[in-house]
């Protein structure tokens, strides 16, 4: 099936999918920062958890 000679697509493309790919939104795209999150989280719980090695008093 060939392209149609003249006219408009049939469907409208997706300007947000074309605004997406514009050096202005680039600049907005941040790094992934699962594993970072990932680390202090267990950092945190590290912290919270209550120490086995201690001895208990009573």
């Amino acid at each position: 099936m060939a392209k149609r000679a003249s006219g408009s697509p049939r469907r409208p493309r997706n300007p947000i999918a074309k605004a997406v790919r514009t050096p202005l939104f680039k600049m907005r795209v941040v790094a992934d920062k699962r594993e970072r999150e990932k680390q202090r989280l267990a950092r945190q719980e590290k912290d919270h958890r209550p120490d086995k090695d201690k001895p208990e008093d009573g």
